[in-house]
């Protein structure tokens, strides 16, 4: 008889434990925006200084020039109460400007207290940096060999869990590292520097992440033969 209650008590607590997860899961909003409004609402320009950076919609994308060297230009959106979320997007690098002509994704942007984390892509000396950057402090958690191209669409997904697992997928190569003492929260956002760079289809998942955003991302319709995400945006 004994037996039978534990085993009924954990097939019980084993059911209660699945659904707090999977209630858990339910909550995490997604956040969208395709840009197909023409327009930056729900979107800031940080540190643009003295109009050393341009941000503007054309054909359904945001593009960013930057024009004064080695200042980059941030364009965030989100809330600080943001925290482990994952950010995708897709980004293009249109024109190196000065080297290294740098494009990528901002999480856990605390721009009053300047923290947050930066992916970037280096062109073209072939590299990639995760970095994190605290008050007169930038530490480069990872460097990794990528060879970018002009003109080129990517697909970049990035991400930070709770333990402190940073991760930053380009198409299908990804990077990880670890950051032991984390930003835990913050704005998300897309950076450029030295370069002219576009963005498209931002998506950002998490549980402290609203559903809505200004855009919905396109769906491949089932039952036709893919075609290259480059070539759709142009047709």
């Amino acid at each position: 008889m004994r037996s039978k209650k534990l085993r009924d008590f954990l097939c019980l607590f084993h059911i209660l434990l699945c659904a707090m997860v999977f209630n858990q899961q339910s909550f995490a909003g997604t956040w969208t925006d395709a840009f197909e409004d023409d327009n930056t609402h729900g979107w800031e320009i940080i540190n643009n200084i003295n109009n050393s950076a341009k941000w503007w919609i054309d054909r359904g994308e945001a593009v960013c020039e930057t024009f004064a060297s080695n200042t980059p230009s941030t364009l965030a959106t989100g809330e600080v109460a943001w925290r482990n979320y994952s950010f995708s997007c897709k980004a293009k690098l249109d024109k190196a400007k000065d080297e290294p002509a740098t494009f990528g994704i901002i999480l856990h942007h605390r721009w009053e207290e300047f923290s947050f984390y930066a992916f970037r892509i280096l062109y073209p000396w072939k590299i990639v940096h995760i970095t994190k950057y605290n008050p007169g402090k930038a530490s480069i958690l990872g460097e990794f060999d990528f060879a970018a191209e002009l003109d080129t669409w990517y697909t970049l997904t990035t991400s930070i869990d709770s333990r402190g697992k940073i991760k930053f997928k380009i198409d299908d190569v990804v990077f990880t590292t670890v950051d032991a003492d984390g930003i835990e929260n913050g704005k998300a956002g897309l950076v450029v520097s030295n370069a002219q760079a576009r963005f498209d289809d931002v998506e950002i998942t998490g549980d402290t992440v609203p559903n809505g955003g200004p855009g919905t991302l396109p769906v491949e319709p089932s039952g036709k033969l893919a075609t290259t995400w480059g070539k759709l945006k142009h047709q």
